[in-house]
């Protein structure tokens, strides 16, 4: 202790917070049992020790400063076993989100995007149900401008586990504990992840519906304002709006455990009161630009506090620009910072407010002071033909910060542009974009992807794609109908407005009246805050032929009874390669050539639909709907060997392949066939793939938990494909734990009595193990293998299997 207290000869306390050293330097015996309880917190989790073994009980710490504790170290347990984290090469990048969505009522996970564009792959594992997906990009836009793809999360989970293909980098993200069983997010969505002290305030609150919210400080139930129903997906579970401005602290309490409790601020936090934002103008990193200098509000304190707000604001080089002080009062007071500052801001500013009890805030702004943008269009609309309407936007200065151009065009292929500005000698690169329509339809319940493009649907999209979501910025009120070709109204729709500012409509209400008319388009028309119109299209609806058979004749893939029609396309998907996924090809006459790889290669499955050229779309891994069923012969060509081998055998018979690597393959091929009663042909192959996986059950096993088949379905193709029967037991049991919990318990299960006989020379591994299984199988697991019976239940012994 007191070579930590002569910080002047330690660098490692200087680098402390002074509200840290402060603590370590006045707090006396209580500090000293702070220190001591977290050094050997960090011993148990690195030793994978438990309470009991440290006796952790005999500090006197408050219970709320315990579990803080506890919490925040937990997440970065480092040097644990199994652990995944980011590595060196991600260092520098935004690393993936967890928020809540209002307009989705979804827990989203949000992927930033990468210079790998739209060739980035995402695998994102959620407790081991695995989805890879890339970013579907934005027209007119560079990578860096895009927004962030978001994926919904369906179901509490234990943690997330996401890998990027470029980098050699992964997250492990801890979400719902069970001993926790709570998320919390601020008013804007945002996750606050593992905070032992929450803000004074709104905030949202999603937990289990039998449990309850509880100030245990104040010894009083909370009651939220307000329940904004359940996430997606999260059967149970509810979203609630509490407001924690009266309240001392917050636990969730079911009815067999109580959670972690939080502390809630004491005083209010200060807040940066922003003026009028310059629509579209942004730097490029996103921040947005203002015309008008901020306020600072400073919170009331209580009365007797003699304390003072210190604000220093300094530029975006680290330049002072202005330092102040404001004593604490009684009342919440609203400040101006820049009061000093002669002439208009021009520039980013990093304002930081210290607080008496040594909190420290910062906020950054980029002001421009008596700048404004004027369009001739208060909205872009979806151009016919594709693109946005062309606009105008005139740039204007009453002070001395002049711009390089007053005025700039923007074509319709063009979403944004550069316009410099210069004051006092420094010029400042920023980035306008008007403001514009984004568009989404899609399933109820799936994530919303935007796009600025109007979708051509078919009559059985507006059933199958029934929710519409259009993002219009600055509308007040929205109306959609539905048009004939001659322009004549058939039919027209309010839609309802979300608590974020965008609109919702179920598109099946317009489908009897699209299915009488045939061709038809869905146009709005959107009103603005000053009363101002604007109409565009939301979407080409039309009819498709009865495509009554697909063939191959002479090289060509043939489509009888077809109406074509503009952007359709074929997807197409092996037959003799399941794992391979579709190939798209565009359909632009009834007779089009096949291409080279399609040619000869077996069975195919054809379905067909209407592309978007400014949106990539991806196709399922394997159809989701009818499909046309092509003949001819042949196999799936691949440089891969064992894979074309794999092919062949799934079209002419003969020996499988029987090499490891080709192990993912075969369980794409039982987990498409095992439900299909085809011909006696068929059935002997599957039972041929079935005797390979059973050469090398742990290797299978292994295999079919690294694979996208959804996680509920694993116990099924275990059981089936007989994998169950076999034993997973290996000489070398020194693995990493796997992502999949329920394929890694099954794993670990079959390494106990290995472990258990080498326990005094792989202690270690023994404890990584165990502490495995307990967390991923909880203590009905540890209790089933401890007394070696399945508990007593009401259940039949086939369920409590999966």
């Amino acid at each position: 202790m007191q070579w930590i207290a002569r910080s002047d000869r330690n660098p490692q306390v200087l680098k402390l917070a002074k509200p840290v050293r402060n603590f370590i330097a006045y707090g006396g015996s209580f500090a000293i049992d702070v220190l001591d309880y977290l050094v050997k917190s960090v011993d148990r989790l690195l030793d994978n020790l438990t309470d009991r073994d440290l006796v952790l009980d005999l500090y006197e710490i408050p219970t709320i400063l315990r579990d803080g504790i506890d919490a925040a170290l937990e997440v970065h347990a480092l040097g644990r076993s199994g652990a995944v984290r980011a590595t060196s090469e991600a260092r520098g990048r935004r690393a993936p989100s967890v928020l809540y969505a209002p307009i989705d009522d979804q827990i989203v996970v949000e992927l930033p995007p990468t210079e790998f564009g739209e060739g980035e792959k995402w695998r994102v594992s959620l407790d081991g149900d695995t989805t890879v997906v890339s970013p579907p990009g934005a027209w007119g836009l560079d990578w860096r401008e895009w927004e962030p793809m978001r994926l919904p999360i369906l179901k509490p989970s234990r943690e997330l586990v996401i890998e990027c293909s470029s980098v050699q980098s992964a997250w492990l993200i801890p979400l719902v504990r069970m001993k926790d069983p709570i998320l919390l997010f601020d008013r804007d969505g945002r996750w606050l992840r593992n905070q032992a002290v929450l803000p004074k305030g709104e905030l949202l609150a999603v937990y289990p519906e039998h449990a309850r919210l509880v100030d245990e400080v104040a010894d009083v139930e909370l009651q939220p304002y307000a329940f904004l129903g359940s996430p997606g997906g999260w059967r149970g579970w509810q979203v609630a709006a509490v407001d924690l401005s009266d309240a001392m602290s917050l636990r969730v309490v079911t009815d067999t455990r109580k959670g972690v409790l939080r502390g809630v601020r004491v005083v209010e936090i200060p807040r940066l009161e922003l003026g009028t934002e310059i629509v579209g103008l942004t730097t490029s990193t996103g921040i947005p630009v203002y015309a008008e200098k901020p306020r600072l509000r400073l919170p009331g304190r209580r009365e007797g506090d003699d304390s003072s707000w210190q604000v220093h604001i300094r530029s975006n080089n680290g330049r002072p620009v202005a330092d102040s002080s404001y004593a604490s009062g009684v009342e919440t007071r609203t400040v101006d910072p820049f009061a000093g500052v002669r002439g208009n801001l021009a520039g980013q500013f990093d304002v930081a407010v210290t607080g008496s009890a040594g909190s420290s805030l910062r906020f950054t702004v980029f002001v421009l002071e008596g700048v404004e943008v004027i369009a001739d269009r208060w909205v872009r609309g979806p151009a016919s033909g594709g693109g946005l309407d062309p606009v105008t936007a005139q740039v204007r200065s009453r002070g001395a910060i002049r711009p390089a151009q007053s005025s700039i065009e923007f074509a319709r292929d063009e979403v944004k542009r550069n316009i410099d500005f210069s004051a006092g000698g420094v010029k400042h690169t920023l980035m306008l974009t008007p403001p514009h329509v984004r568009i989404h339809v899609g399933p109820i319940g799936h994530v919303i992807r935007w796009r600025t493009s109007v979708p051509v649907l078919f009559h059985a999209d507006l059933d199958e794609q029934s929710l519409l979501a259009l993002k219009v910025p600055g509308c007040t009120a929205l109306r959609l109908e539905l048009r004939d070709q001659d322009g004549v109204s058939l039919k027209w729709n309010c839609p309802r407005r979300t608590t974020d500012g965008h609109f919702e409509a179920d598109l099946r209400v317009f489908t009897d009246a699209a299915r009488k008319v045939g061709d038809c388009v869905l146009a709005a028309v959107a009103v603005s805050e000053d009363q101002r119109i604007a109409r565009f299209t939301v979407a080409q609806i039309r009819p498709i032929g009865s495509c009554r058979e697909i063939r191959i004749e002479d090289g060509h893939m043939v489509f009888d009874g077809l109406r074509v029609v503009d952007n359709l396309v074929a997807n197409v998907w092996w037959s003799t390669a399941p794992w391979a996924g579709p190939r798209e090809t565009s359909v632009d006459d009834v007779r089009i050539r096949l291409p080279k790889e399609l040619a000869e290669s077996g069975k195919l499955y054809v379905q067909l639909r209407v592309s978007d050229p400014w949106v990539c779309d991806d196709a399922p891994e394997w159809p989701d709907g009818p499909v046309f069923e092509v003949e001819q012969r042949g196999y799936k060509r691949d440089r891969n060997k064992n894979r074309e081998r794999l092919s062949k055998y799934l079209a002419q018979g003969g020996h499988p392949p029987r090499n490891p690597q080709v192990m993912p393959e075969i369980w794409a091929v039982l987990a498409r066939t095992l439900n299909d009663p085809e011909d006696v042909l068929q059935g002997q192959m599957r039972r041929e793939l079935l005797r390979v996986v059973s050469d090398n059950p742990r290797t299978a096993l292994e295999s079919l938990g690294n694979s996208t088949i959804p996680t509920y379905r694993l116990p099924s193709l275990v059981v089936r494909t007989e994998l169950a029967r076999q034993s997973y037991r290996s000489v070398d049991t020194l693995n990493e734990l796997h992502a999949n919990p329920w394929v890694g318990c099954m794993i670990e299960i079959s390494d106990l009595p290995s472990l258990c006989a080498r326990r005094r020379i792989v202690r270690g591994e023994r404890l990584d193990t165990l502490g495995y299984l307990e967390k991923h199988g909880g203590d009905l697991l540890i209790t089933v293998l401890s007394c070696g019976t399945l508990p007593s239940t009401g259940r039949p012994e086939h369920e409590i299997v999966g």
